[in-house]
């Protein structure tokens, strides 16, 4: 009996493989070709300044399911924010927008005083990392894994180091 059951297990194993190596293609043939860079905030942003603001922001997925509805906020320079909520409320949402992985529905959403476009949206998404609960680890080092964030600097050792030590990962 005890063989028979690692024959679904195997078969689980096997399906997980898959779907994984499906997630690395997707982002490998996926990733943006930016051919516009994001400068760091204008030096004329002192801490304090205003780096993202939010006015009426609202989004739906396309089959019309609203998520976020008349959202307002700023984000100031050296300030630290959480986001709280129940399962579903929104807050996964709100970190794709402002990673740019989501385009608002309504409202406006700014980065130092400048309106998303999908081009800055791309751009910004090289100056900030994010982890989701809903992460798959590729089928590669460490190394490989933090470096796939940005892929033109996957090799980049010094790199990828200051990034583990920056979240906390070195260990």
């Amino acid at each position: 009996s005890e063989a028979i059951a690692a024959i679904p297990r195997s078969y689980q194993r096997v399906a997980y493989g898959l779907y994984g190596l499906g997630i690395q293609k997707d982002f490998f043939e996926g990733a943006p070709q930016l051919e516009q860079t994001l400068p760091d905030p204008p030096n004329d942003v002192l801490d304090g300044s205003i780096v993202f603001e939010a006015k009426d922001l609202a989004f739906a997925y396309p089959n019309g399911k609203n998520v976020l509805q008349n959202i307002s906020f700023q984000i100031r320079k050296g300030e630290s924010i959480a986001l709280v909520g129940h399962n579903g409320s929104g807050k996964t949402t709100l970190i794709k927008l402002l990673l740019g992985l989501y385009t608002q529905t309504g409202g406006m959403l700014t980065y130092c005083g400048q309106a998303y476009t999908p081009e800055r949206s791309q751009a910004l998404s090289e100056k900030i990392g994010s982890f989701f609960q809903d992460f798959y680890l590729f089928h590669l080092t460490v190394g490989e894994n933090v470096g796939a964030g940005d892929v033109k600097n996957i090799d980049n050792r010094p790199l990828i180091e200051t990034a583990l030590r920056a979240g906390g990962a070195e260990r």
